[in-house]
């Protein structure tokens, strides 16, 4: 009777060493894991706890043997020592197997009492982690979709704005071409109102320099009839007044051939000599051609100082015409300049505004771009 509590106290240490040694259940994960990591982190925690288990019920099967074999022997020194007869041997070794039996049976009851519990564990755990992975699955699916819609009307807007900025570009483009042409007609305006400007002042100083050579003309022709009729007065003037002399020479020598006698007869009376008369006669000749010779380098001198008056007077108005038409054209090449330069002007900043435009276009492209490589590269949608 000893004996069997002793056999029963020892199964009942077997059993608690079981429930000792029996597998934790697994840790409940917490957070957002993927759903493939969790389910190889269960089947891990699973194969090693049940290799944990296999384990510990070897040990407890080599434990259990080790103890029966110890207690067979310990019956037989009983044996040896109280010499028991065979019916007694008997009646212990079949309490010995039934208590080994209930307590295998015992023993195989809670073993599967507590794998049922562990699978029930196990699947409780699986459906939950189940019921994470659905719920982690759909808060991505629903972020997916609206990061989705939000990209897709964020392409809907930049799209938008592409054609408001396209629209703005052309009718930029339009607004610069109308205020080109618009330009361009302004010049070509000014530039037939200048040269229609230029002509009526070419004009009107081609007929001021006509209207000046007729009065020229006809001053110089003034003059000419007026140097020709003193001229001719001159002429007439000393024609005569030779034509005087010549006579009152005759009359003077006929005179002389008349009174002759009797001027010697004065001289002789006087004490004068014939010669002193004659020498004065030539004296008074010589005089009157030297006046006369000066009278004409005079009036030469007076008539080419005329002359050069007026050639100079010519080379002045002359000069300053083509003064006058120099300045003109300088004048009209320099405003001719100006609108070159005030039309290259306007066209290097038109082109300088549409490099700009085109470079911040490429920039948008690019950064679009760069967003859609991140997009598919991370498996996100850009936002």
């Amino acid at each position: 009777m000893i004996e069997s509590e002793s056999k029963e106290a020892e199964a009942e240490k077997l059993l608690a060493q079981e429930e000792v040694f029996l597998p934790k259940p697994p840790v409940k994960l917490e957070g957002k894991e993927d759903k493939k990591s969790v389910r190889k982190t269960v089947t891990m925690e699973v194969s090693s706890r049940r290799n944990v288990y296999k384990e510990r019920k070897i040990l407890q099967a080599q434990e259990e043997r080790k103890l029966l074999l110890k207690t067979a022997g310990d019956k037989m020194n009983d044996q040896k020592h109280n010499r028991l007869d065979s019916g007694q041997i008997k009646k212990l070794l079949d309490q010995d197997n039934d208590v080994i039996i209930q307590a295998k049976e015992r023993k195989q009851k809670v073993s599967e009492m507590k794998d049922r519990k562990y699978e029930e564990l196990i699947k409780a755990e699986r459906e939950e982690a189940k019921k994470k992975d659905e719920e982690i699955i759909r808060k991505k699916k629903s972020e997916n979709r609206e990061a989705a819609d939000s990209w897709i009307n964020e392409i809907r807007e930049r799209e938008q704005l592409r054609i408001i900025q396209k629209l703005e570009k052309k009718k930029g483009a339009e607004s610069i071409l109308k205020v080109d042409v618009q330009f361009k007609e302004e010049q070509k305006k000014d530039a037939l109102e200048q040269a229609a400007a230029n002509m009526r002042n070419s004009q009107n100083h081609l007929e001021e320099m006509a209207r000046i050579q007729s009065n020229r003309e006809r001053k110089a022709e003034a003059s000419r009839t007026v140097d020709e009729i003193v001229n001719r007065d001159r002429k007439e003037i000393d024609l005569r007044n030779l034509r005087r002399r010549e006579q009152e020479i005759l009359s003077r020598n006929t005179v002389g051939k008349i009174v002759e006698p009797l001027k010697k007869a004065q001289a002789l009376r006087e004490d004068r000599p014939p010669k002193e008369m004659e020498t004065k006669l030539k004296r008074l000749q010589l005089e009157e051609r030297g006046e006369k010779a000066a009278t004409m380098k005079s009036i030469n001198e007076d008539r080419q100082r005329q002359m050069q008056e007026r050639e100079q007077k010519k080379e002045a108005e002359r000069q300053r015409d083509f003064n006058w038409f120099q300045s003109g054209f300088e004048s009209d090449k320099l405003a001719l300049a100006l609108e070159e330069l005030k039309a290259k002007k306007s066209r290097e900043d038109r082109i300088a505004v549409d490099k700009c435009n085109e470079m911040i276009g490429e920039r948008k492209r690019a950064r679009l771009i760069e967003q859609q490589r991140e997009a598919s590269r991370w498996g996100t949608m850009p936002r």
